[in-house]
């Protein structure tokens, strides 16, 4: 970065550290963090602040940044925007199981627009008035940077003339209508017209709320593609042709993804005739060994050890059923599958499993057992020192190709996020609580202390968030849960973070557990954790090679 572009950051740290740290030693220690570390100019401010003492994890910086919209990164903590209201909607919508009142903006200004959404639902936005939207803070969602108001910001009219830049698509209040294979996986407001293909119902739980939705297969003349119905799922009949108003879009390894949430509508087109195109269905299926499973894997043959087997008892469409599912392992992997036949699987034994299908849960690939699927036992030839070993990835493969159980990474821990340090739990559902209480269970009395870690860990292909427990996060810091109840009742809850931030930062260290993937990236629910110990000689002596061979 030139100095033109590290000046604005100084001056935020000095800002935050009253002037206490020379500005020459923060640029060396801004470039450190940022060139030779590769962390974002937000985690390095944060990492320097934690340095010299300053307020820890989320830094409220003393001025806030004023910003153009064109000029948002998607990381900022504490920006003002001044901009002119394009649309603005009050809606309600479903947060960790209550109901919530927002404010869903369009702003712009010029420099380009965007969405913002002020979580204070009483907020009275006028259309084509300026506002100063004070303490925002800003994340990524497909590529597009969105702005959030919490309970911190606030909002004032201001009288500073603001021209909407005009070269440049807004996010039309009147959703474009488009045929799926025009799809590009970013619209954020789209109609389609389409038939549909294939269609289920299914129970999910969202953030500890169970969830009701329906999710299938629906297509035109174009092309199909596969949607989910986030609220309130219509009964949708299979060959039937409908309406999907208001919808948006995403991609997931490489395929559109359609989604109807709470502004999206269905209704029957009985009107319009749509003619699929004949498809070839290929029904070959790939010998694969469970490590070199992925997301879009399709069908497959398997052979492994059963590691677990049970049945459980579901409710499908009112009507009781029997699940088989379990863990089967190679020298290689292991995956969790299952099946609605009973396959007679037994712990111990080794199958080969024909025809099976490959869906995904959260980023993590299942196995499941179809009706064409067919399963027979066959001699054990695995070496138990190997079989459903930690399959050991690199991040960037966990980001092409999806998540899994068991995997081991190595990386260096470039971040300490908020919601680490001492936390309290819920007594009755063991969950995070903040000072409102339990999101299912209310206010408690006597919360349970607890100690975890929320790390981010960086290998040089790409970042994961690692989740730490207790006994974990005890052992890599020598910080016990006694020493940080004591720590904080004596300077503060936020302490314990900040005491743990030198012990963990920009060490390298390797991890082992689940990993899955949602919108907000790979999270490690880590099980096992050690310090990495690197063979500088050997690393070298590997680095010799690679650059020798290239010249």
């Amino acid at each position: 970065m030139e100095i033109e572009e590290i000046t604005p950051h100084i001056e935020e740290i000095k800002r935050v550290l009253n002037e206490k740290v020379d500005g020459e030693e923060l640029i060396k220690e801004f470039r450190k963090y940022t060139e030779t570390y590769r962390m974002s100019p937000e985690e390095a401010k944060r990492g320097i602040i934690r340095k010299h003492g300053g307020p820890t994890i989320e830094f409220v910086t003393a001025d806030a940044v004023v910003k153009k919209i064109g000029d948002l990164t998607g990381n900022e903590q504490n920006v003002d925007i001044v901009a002119k209201v394009l649309t603005s909607e009050k809606r309600e919508i479903n947060a960790r199981g209550s109901v919530k009142k927002i404010v869903s903006v369009f702003i712009g200004d010029d420099t380009g627009k965007t969405s913002l959404t002020i979580w204070d639902g009483n907020a009275d936005l006028e259309k084509g008035e300026t506002y100063r939207f004070k303490g925002c803070y800003s994340k990524k969602w497909n590529d597009r940077v969105q702005l959030n108001l919490g309970q911190k910001g606030a909002v004032e009219r201001s009288d500073v003339k603001v021209d909407v830049i005009n070269n440049m698509q807004s996010e039309d209040t009147t959703p474009q209508e488009k045929k799926i294979g025009d799809l590009t996986g970013n619209e954020p407001n789209v109609n389609i017209v389409a038939k549909v293909v294939y269609v289920e119902k299914k129970d999910i739980t969202v953030k500890g709320v169970p969830k009701n939705i329906s999710s299938g297969i629906i297509g035109d003349e174009s092309g199909s593609a596969s949607f989910t119905v986030w609220e309130n799922p219509p009964e949708l009949e299979k060959g039937a042709v409908y309406r999907f108003n208001g919808c948006y879009t995403r991609k997931w390894n490489d395929k559109v993804q359609i989604n109807i949430g709470q502004r999206g509508t269905i209704t029957r087109a009985d009107d319009v005739k749509i003619d699929l195109p004949e498809r070839n269905l290929s029904l070959s299926v790939s010998e694969i060994k469970i490590g070199e499973i992925k997301e879009n894997s399709g069908s497959v043959t398997v052979t492994g050890r059963i590691l677990t087997s049970e049945s459980r008892q579901v409710t499908v469409k009112g009507e009781p059923k029997t699940v088989y599912s379990g863990l089967i392992a190679d020298d290689t992997g292991k995956i969790q599958f299952s099946a609605w036949n009973d396959y007679g699987l037994k712990e111990g034994e080794t199958v080969c499993v024909k025809n099976a299908y490959i869906r995904s849960w959260q980023g993590i690939p299942q196995l499941n057992l179809g009706d064409r699927c067919e399963v027979c036992r066959v001699d054990d030839t695995f070496d138990d020192t190997a079989i459903g070993t930690s399959t050991e990835r690199t991040i960037g493969d966990i980001l092409k190709n999806g998540g899994g159980l068991d995997i081991t990474l190595r990386g260096t821990v470039v971040d300490i996020k908020a919601g680490s340090g001492l936390i309290k739990r819920c007594p009755i559902c063991n969950r995070s609580i903040l000072d409102t209480g339990c999101s299912a269970h209310g206010m408690q009395d006597e919360p349970i202390p607890d100690l975890r870690m929320k790390l981010s860990v960086d290998d040089g292909t790409g970042s994961i968030s690692a989740i730490m427990n207790r006994d974990i996060t005890e052992k890599l810091t020598d910080i016990t849960l006694k020493m940080a109840i004591d720590l904080s009742k004596a300077r503060g809850p936020g302490m314990v973070a900040t005491e743990m931030a030198p012990k963990i930062l920009m060490k390298r260290i390797k991890i082992r557990g689940n990993v899955k993937i949602d919108d907000f990236g790979p999270t490690m629910i880590v099980t096992e954790a050690e310090p990495d110990k690197v063979d500088i000689e050997a690393e070298a002596t590997k680095l010799l090679k690679e650059v020798e061979a290239k010249i």
